[in-house]
């Protein structure tokens, strides 16, 4: 009889201890705003909420990347437009002194101006990223990845910063210098002089191209980046609905838990209150 009521003690203090566990796992639910505190409590949950999860890291990942892109894309954009006001100047400058009536001083002088002109776009043309890349690569442009695809983040130095010269593609930087060289030469004619007329202008509508070509892929980011956002939100909300706690259950479980404990608790103390006595009866 003693043993059998010492198995039954241990056997209702477990039941209690357990009843306890319940209690403060539901307070802990709440606290914490989640239903799953382990893998083992819906094991079915918590493989969707790890799909989830690594939805929500991917499209973070693309947020940044689209926020690189972008970033590359505006100042790009903004090299090329000081770049193309280098290039407007350039053909004031050459304009003014072309004719045969320009003086030697004037042609010198406005040779002068054109090659601080090059050497500034030589600069824009070698400028840096944010990150420290080149922001006009020699080789392929810069393309930023964007899961499963990727995006165009700048354009290439020998498509945004050459003009056409004769049939042959040069940089713009040295077609200035060879502006400025036969402004000072006193072989050129005022026709070749005026040629180079030509070429800045070729070089200066590339330059508007590119410039187009760098607002659509920055727009582009723009529509990919607020898609992203409302994805994000989507995966969001389902991780929500698998993982919040039900408050109003999560309250019913630990009233119905603690009721159900203090009974057992006062069934246990008036048991232990009983006599050695009325064990042996």
């Amino acid at each position: 009889m003693i043993s059998g009521s010492l198995v039954r003690s241990t056997i209702e203090i477990g039941r209690q201890i357990s009843l306890a566990k319940g209690i403060a796992e539901e307070q802990q639910k709440i606290s914490l705003g989640t239903r799953l505190l382990r893998a083992s409590d819906d094991p079915a949950a918590a493989v969707k909420v790890e799909s989830l999860r690594k939805g929500i890291d991917g499209l973070s990942v693309i947020q940044r990347n689209i926020g690189q892109a972008s970033s590359m894309a505006s100042l790009a954009e903004s090299n090329l437009a000081t770049a193309q006001t280098i290039l407007d100047q350039a053909m004031e400058s050459i304009q003014a002194v072309v004719t045969g009536t320009a003086s030697d001083s004037n042609r010198a002088t406005a040779a002068q101006a054109i090659r601080q002109m090059a050497a500034d776009l030589r600069a824009l043309s070698a400028a840096k990223g944010p990150t420290g890349e080149d922001l006009f690569p020699e080789g392929t442009p810069i393309s930023i990845p964007l899961g499963a695809t990727s995006s165009p983040a700048t354009i290439a130095r020998a498509q945004a910063f050459t003009a056409e010269v004769n049939g042959q593609s040069l940089s713009i930087d040295a077609v200035l210098d060879q502006a400025a060289d036969a402004l000072t030469d006193p072989s050129a004619s005022p026709r070749d002089r005026a040629a180079f007329l030509d070429f800045v202008r070729d070089g200066s509508q590339r330059m508007a191209e590119d410039r187009s070509a760098l607002g659509a892929i920055g727009l582009g980011l723009e529509r990919l980046s607020a898609a992203t956002a409302d994805r994000e939100i989507w995966f969001k909300a389902r991780l929500g609905e698998v993982m919040d706690t039900n408050i109003a259950e999560s309250v019913s479980r630990i009233t119905s838990g603690q009721v159900t404990l203090q009974a057992a608790q006062a069934v246990y103390a008036r048991l232990g209150q009983s006599s050695l006595f009325d064990l042996l009866r």
